[in-house]
């Protein structure tokens, strides 16, 4: 999957993620997704305007999340329209995580879409991204 935000770089780690909004809801709770260390993260969302999801990485970010995680996988972030800062949620995303030192993968297939790709949670994975391609291992020791 290449994209032209993609961020080259190796991580391993612990899979987590999911539902942008899903997983800011549960931040606090015993199921708090975002309170793992070791993590590779995942988020996709639908219909939420970009402002919002903006909102959602500043929260991280403020929380300390993004400078635990060891990779970023950005999926699907559908059925959002344009606002006056970003026409696209992807860019938005990048600049977020520009001077982040992780691996940071775009467009890849999860989310709210038919080629849903599944995601095993707090499965170990490898996250490897060149500027030609993204490959998320499972079951690495």
């Amino acid at each position: 999957m290449r994209h032209d935000n993609n961020k080259p770089g190796t991580a391993t780690g612990q899979l987590f993620g999911g539902n942008l909004a899903v997983l800011g809801a549960l931040i606090g709770t015993p199921y708090d997704m975002f309170a793992h260390d070791d993590a590779i993260l995942f988020l996709e969302d639908i219909a939420e305007p970009i402002y919002k999801v903006e909102r959602q990485l500043y929260q991280l970010r403020l929380s300390g999340v993004l400078d635990r995680i060891k990779g970023l996988i950005v999926g699907q972030f559908t059925e959002y329209h344009p606002d006056r800062n970003y026409s696209d949620m992807l860019d938005m995303v990048r600049d977020m995580t520009a001077d982040l030192n992780i691996p940071v993968a775009y467009n890849f297939p999860i989310g709210h879409i038919d080629h849903n790709l599944p995601m095993i949670e707090s499965a170990p994975v490898m996250l490897d991204i060149t500027p030609d391609k993204v490959n998320l291992s499972f079951n690495v020791h």
